[in-house]
């Protein structure tokens, strides 16, 4: 039987998790979401690298790709006024 492909996760769902929500994520969660965020500083070096990381810089990163989606949401919402 073939493992189910994971569904994606969007920026407006990123941007919706708790404080606790990333908290209890596994790492390997924690990694795709922040793939999925697209940070902007970060390179396919670095994403390569990300299951490398310990848990403390991956809850990191976690909450700043909430946060990253969540002013990308409303700089579009902004953006969408001023048109």
């Amino acid at each position: 039987m073939q493992a189910l492909a994971p569904t994606p996760i969007h920026a407006k769902q990123i941007s919706a998790f708790s404080r606790p929500e990333i908290e209890a994520m596994p790492d390997s969660e924690l990694v795709t979401v922040i793939k999925a965020a697209q940070l902007p500083f970060l390179t396919g070096t670095d994403l390569a690298r990300l299951s490398l990381l310990g848990r403390e810089s991956l809850l990191r990163l976690g909450f700043l790709s909430r946060e990253f989606c969540r002013n990308q949401s409303r700089d579009s919402r902004w953006s969408a006024l001023s048109e």
